[in-house]
């Protein structure tokens, strides 16, 4: 069994599942390990994660029970969630 927030779920029964993803790792850690990123560009970086989670959505057969959300620590980024809904 897999215990969710809503009881155990029978493995098969699950069917797709996404894991809980970070897609945006905006960290003072993250710049010091990786210098060479030129940093978040907005205006770039959030249309491709659209596309690309379009495209992961687009290969489950079965939705989601709870939305994508898009808050972050400092804000939120409501472009991205939006038109996976």
């Amino acid at each position: 069994m897999v215990e969710t927030v809503r009881g155990a779920i029978a493995p098969e029964a699950l069917g797709s599942v996404l894991m809980h993803e970070h897609l945006f790792v905006l960290s003072p850690e993250f710049a010091a390990n990786y210098p060479e990123h030129e940093g978040f560009r907005e205006d770039e970086h959030v249309p491709e994660a659209i596309r690309r989670l379009k495209e992961l959505k687009a290969g489950c057969p079965k939705r989601t029970s709870r939305p994508c959300s898009s808050t972050t620590r400092g804000g939120s980024w409501p472009g991205v969630a939006e038109p996976l809904s």
